[in-house]
């Protein structure tokens, strides 16, 4: 189909750059990247939604799931009082 175009200066720059480097014709070059767009842009068939499949915890008697957070953090500080011991040993 034959049909006129007008395209924004810089594009038309990155347009012949890519036909320049890739030794193609501006039309083969300009139409791949209009089929790669559209491709991105408008999926033939929409992905299915994204489900979220819980599964228990099983966490151990006396675990609060509430306080997790506070869990790993202090797990992180032992690491750090742990490995700050061990450099400053190795300082010596």
């Amino acid at each position: 189909m034959r049909t006129t175009l007008t395209i924004d200066p810089d594009n038309a720059e990155r347009l012949r750059t890519l036909a320049h480097r890739s030794r193609q014709p501006f039309k083969r070059v300009l139409n791949d990247v209009l089929r790669l767009g559209l491709r991105g842009a408008a999926p033939d068939e929409p992905e299915p939604p994204f489900v979220v499949k819980p599964s228990p915890m099983r966490l151990k008697a006396g675990v609060d799931p509430m306080r997790l957070s506070q869990f790993e953090a202090d797990l992180d500080i032992d690491a750090f009082e742990k490995e700050t011991k061990r450099l400053r040993a190795d300082r010596k």
